[in-house]
């Protein structure tokens, strides 16, 4: 006969909890370790990819910086001319070109000198299209660019033939080169895409990196050359702000300065008038003082 007493019961539904409880633990302890291992062969795999997709883009980095420079070196040699005002309608563009040349530039350059010519249709003017001249040597072409300094008050204008980024990295320089011109500064655009002001030369990426910063440099050390009141009473002075400090630093500086600067014209308002002074003479006593003065003479 089953023994159904409370006891028994109560020891039965125990045993079955305790043997849930050790179920469940270690069907936990099961899943934990199996998706732990997944886990990591997921982060490995992911690491894999990872590591393919770095490889990979240091690749197009190498095969961009590569097409770069082709593209400058098929370029080397080109130049373009610009305003010209070629006509379609005459098909010898070589001999046009030749004689635009020499008689601009007073340069002698042969059709063995030119590799290839042609008009860049794709660029609108006024003046008519561009020309791109390809020589056959860099000697041709830089005794051409030497000589552009003849074109002065003409319509005519010769660029070098630039690839993209050079022209992005030519557009930051020619900025650059305005702001430092606007101050007075000596500044020139160097060759390798450099900009040389008073002395020093920035390239494209410190350009980039510094923005205005550059020019704020070439303040400063313009205003260290000059003499420094060391008491300045005006607010109108300028203040020597040195240039590792920002815009936003400066614009600070300079607003704490008047702002001491007017505490200081306060206090000497202030201590004006706290200095006792004599009082006008009334009429009464300034016909007194007259009629003694008078008195005393008689």
């Amino acid at each position: 006969m089953v023994d159904l007493s409370n006891e028994h019961l109560t020891t039965i539904l125990e045993t079955i909890k305790k043997s849930s409880e050790e179920t469940s633990a270690a069907v936990t302890s099961q899943l934990k370790e199996y998706f732990k291992e997944e886990t990591e062969k997921l982060l490995n795999k992911i690491n894999e990819q990872a590591h393919k997709i770095e490889i990979l883009e240091e690749r197009c980095t190498k095969i961009e910086e590569n097409q770069i420079k082709f593209e400058r070196f098929i370029k080397r040699k080109n130049l373009i001319i610009f305003g010209a005002r070629y006509n379609k309608d005459n098909n010898n563009i070589l001999q046009f070109t030749l004689d635009l040349l020499q008689k601009y530039l007073n340069v002698q350059i042969t059709e063995n000198d030119i590799d290839n010519i042609y008009t860049l249709n794709n660029v609108s003017s006024k003046n008519g299209p561009p020309i791109k001249v390809e020589f056959v040597t860099n000697l041709k072409k830089n005794l051409i660019i030497g000589n552009c300094y003849k074109l002065k008050n003409t319509e005519i204008s010769i660029a070098q033939d630039l690839s993209y980024e050079d022209r992005q990295e030519r557009k930051i320089l020619q900025e650059h080169l305005r702001q430092a011109r606007a101050k007075n500064y000596s500044a020139k655009i160097l060759s390798n895409n450099r900009l040389q002001i008073n002395g020093d030369i920035y390239t494209t990426n410190q350009l980039k990196a510094t923005s205005n910063e550059v020019i704020l440099q070439e303040e400063s050390r313009s205003l260290s050359t000059k003499p420094q009141s060391p008491n300045p009473t005006s607010d109108s002075e300028e203040v020597f702000v040195p240039a590792s400090l920002s815009i936003e630093n400066k614009e600070k500086s300079t607003a704490k300065f008047q702002t001491i600067e007017n505490e200081k014209s306060k206090k000497r308002e202030l201590n004006n008038s706290n200095s006792p002074t004599k009082a006008p003479l009334s009429e009464a006593k300034r016909s007194r003082t007259t009629s003694r003065s008078t008195r005393k003479h008689t």
